[in-house]
């Protein structure tokens, strides 16, 4: 498959979770996130693609707008990766999560379709908020616990 029928078929795949995203669309997301998906969250936290599925079914993170913009893919045969700018307007566990968020998807293509095994997603922040957060953190001696 060539580079650009590759690109193509990401970027309207990428579309269409944006959409499945504000619908909770499980169906879509039980297709396309590989068994051994794994996401690493803004935290640092990471999720199974069974927990991301249960998230979504009991509304623990509910989106009810979602933009991706400003994406990149790079195809290297039936690999991928993805990048983007997700704008959020979403909820997790009831609080608000709402903003820009960066984001890398890696798929690999079985079977005439393209799979997630892995994303990760960074919270855009001004730079001078990162450092003040890390400051603040070891002055008072906080650390954050690894998920799995």
């Amino acid at each position: 498959m060539s580079p650009d029928g590759a690109e193509k078929e990401l970027l309207d795949l990428e579309a269409a979770l944006d959409e499945a995203r504000a619908r909770g669309d499980l169906e879509l997301f039980e297709r396309v996130l590989a068994e051994e998906f794994r996401t690493t969250s803004p935290a640092g936290g990471t999720s199974t693609k069974q927990q991301m599925l249960a998230d979504i079914a009991s509304k623990t993170f509910q989106v009810t707008k979602s933009h991706a913009h400003d994406i990149t893919v790079q195809a290297y045969g039936s690999t991928a990766v993805v990048r983007g700018i997700a704008s959020l307007t979403a909820k997790y566990m009831g609080r608000n999560i709402s903003g820009d968020c960066a984001y890398t998807h890696v798929y690999l293509k079985r079977d005439g379709q393209w799979q997630v095994v892995a994303a990760q997603t960074a919270r855009q922040v001004p730079d001078w908020t990162y450092f003040l957060m890390m400051k603040l953190t070891q002055l008072l001696g906080l650390t954050r616990k690894t998920g799995s």
